[in-house]
């Protein structure tokens, strides 16, 4: 890592733009720390925990917060997701870059107490967060729409309340329906499950991506009539 990369992507710049400033942030799954780096230097948070299940990824973190002299301000854990901070230790934890069922499982296993705001980037299956969130006692306060290399991207942003969606709200969250990308977010997912989704159809199989294969198509004609 050098000083063009402290910049991030489209991904992560909408994930730190959710980062309240002056947080006790914890970067869940940090991969390179590039995020808590970022934050850093743009004055956003002092310092923050990042932690990885992965010793690889924790080592390319040490050497990038060495090269810009940050080992101080961020302490690496190697950890099975939330179970890396403590109680009271975080108000706000991020995590992004992982699919959603296995976010939706770490959430499921532990949340610490003390986490205000939770800060979600999933590569997947984005209904299996809300829906986790909803268990977990957390209510979806934002959500974002972040095109990138030809693919598009669900930032969710949620912190502490009670919050009931129906399946087809876990779907497509009633906050992206006024965004200025969501007809092509919808374009997007359809075109990406058509082929599959027509194949089941003509098997006869009900499966759950025929369901939200229809529930797409549906929202993307009542917007277009």
């Amino acid at each position: 890592m050098n000083n063009e990369n402290t910049t991030l992507s489209p991904r992560l710049k909408a994930v730190a733009a959710f980062v309240p400033k002056g947080c006790r942030l914890a970067d869940i799954g940090t991969d390179h720390a590039r995020l808590p780096i970022y934050l850093i230097k743009n004055g956003t948070i002092e310092g923050a925990i990042a932690s990885d299940i992965a010793d690889g990824p924790l080592e390319k973190a040490a050497e990038n917060l060495r090269y810009f002299s940050l080992s101080k301000k961020v302490e690496l854990r190697k950890a099975d997701g939330l179970r890396s901070v403590y109680d009271n230790e975080a108000d706000c934890a991020v995590i992004a870059g992982m699919g959603g069922e296995l976010i939706s499982g770490l959430l499921e296993k532990y949340i610490p107490n003390g986490l205000k705001r939770l800060i979600i980037q999933p590569m997947t299956d984005a209904f299996m967060v809300r829906h986790a969130l909803g268990k977990c006692g957390y209510k979806i306060i934002a959500e974002e729409i972040v095109p990138e290399n030809d693919k598009m991207y669900i930032v969710i942003c949620a912190e502490k309340g009670k919050m009931r969606l129906s399946d087809e709200e876990e779907q497509l969250s009633p906050l992206l329906v006024q965004h200025r990308l969501y007809r092509d977010y919808l374009v997007y997912r359809i075109s990406r499950m058509e082929k599959a989704a027509n194949q089941a159809e003509k098997a006869g199989a009900e499966t759950e991506m025929v369901k939200e294969y229809r529930l797409l198509k549906k929202a993307l004609r009542e917007i277009e009539d």
